[in-house]
């Protein structure tokens, strides 16, 4: 596990597969191991509520619904500044994820090490089964790789 605060904030909204960062937030809170060794964030639309619970931690990942042209269900991992922002969109927000974060590290909220996984979307009607595929690989890779 990483050293100091790790923080895992999950994007969402109530619409099929946008809601994917609430729905992976909800799957981490059900492993003990996780739920009791990492904060857990489920994030408004808004983009900005995350601020005050990154503040001093180490690593902060992102998971967040992401429209690219991939196929239905692929996972992108961020985890360059150089590449953050590149190739999707997380516009379904009212401020854009990646200038979200830009301006937490102006206010100096997030200073740590920034993960981003985007999650590809197929359906705001219902949530899809590439979708739900997704959010439990996603939330395997997590365990693996942020709890152990």
């Amino acid at each position: 596990m990483p050293e100091g605060k790790v923080v895992v904030i999950g994007f969402g909204s109530l619409h099929g597969d946008d809601q994917a960062g609430w729905l992976v937030i909800d799957a981490l809170k059900k492993i003990d191991a996780v739920a009791s060794r990492i904060i857990l964030f489920k994030s408004k639309a808004d983009g900005v509520d995350w601020y005050p619970v990154v503040d001093n931690a180490n690593l902060v990942i992102f998971v967040d619904a992401v429209t690219s042209g991939s196929v239905a269900g692929t996972i992108h991992r961020v985890s360059s500044e150089s590449q953050q922002g590149d190739g999707f969109s997380t516009s379904t927000h009212s401020i854009n994820i990646m200038q979200s974060i830009e301006m937490a590290k102006t206010l100096d909220y997030l200073s740590g090490k920034i993960e981003f996984y985007g999650l590809e979307i197929a359906s705001t009607d219902s949530l899809s089964a590439e979708m739900g595929n997704a959010i439990d690989l996603l939330v395997d890779e997590l365990v693996e790789n942020v709890v152990k």
